[in-house]
């Protein structure tokens, strides 16, 4: 039996690419260990800081992350991950305290900069974050 080729398709090309914008906007994960994976481009925003302080605000379900001192005593130390391409920030104290419990890793798409220089996570338009990996 001959195999028929189809001849009939049709095709719509992707040209977008979406892991090229999120290096270039501000992007930050929350995992369910409640570390915050923040990018490149949110770290420059915040100044690069060594350090970050968190806040929480109750009326419009956000998170504030800004640049603190390391020596304060409500700072949270901030390391480089391995890839280098962004850092890693343990928030479990602050989303213990706050009942921010995430079962799968938020992805917070719409990361802004507030006048004094906090960025805003919103938890109300934040997204599952998913991944496909073939095995």
């Amino acid at each position: 039996m001959e195999k028929q080729l189809c001849t009939t398709s049709d095709w719509i090309e992707f040209n977008d690419s979406t892991t090229e914008l999120r290096h270039r906007s501000p992007h930050v994960l929350l995992g369910v260990t409640r570390t915050f994976r923040i990018n490149a481009k949110a770290y420059e925003l915040l100044g690069e800081p060594k350090a970050v302080r968190f806040l929480f605000d109750v009326g419009r379900s956000r998170i504030g992350i800004r640049a603190e001192s390391p020596e304060k005593p409500h700072a949270f130390p901030v390391k480089r991950n391995q890839s280098g391409r962004t850092v890693l920030v343990r928030g479990a104290l602050f989303c213990n305290k706050y009942g921010i419990k995430p079962d799968t890793t938020v992805d917070f798409q719409d990361v802004r900069q507030d006048s004094e220089g906090t960025l805003l996570l919103d938890l109300t338009t934040a997204k599952a974050y998913r991944t496909f990996r073939g095995r």
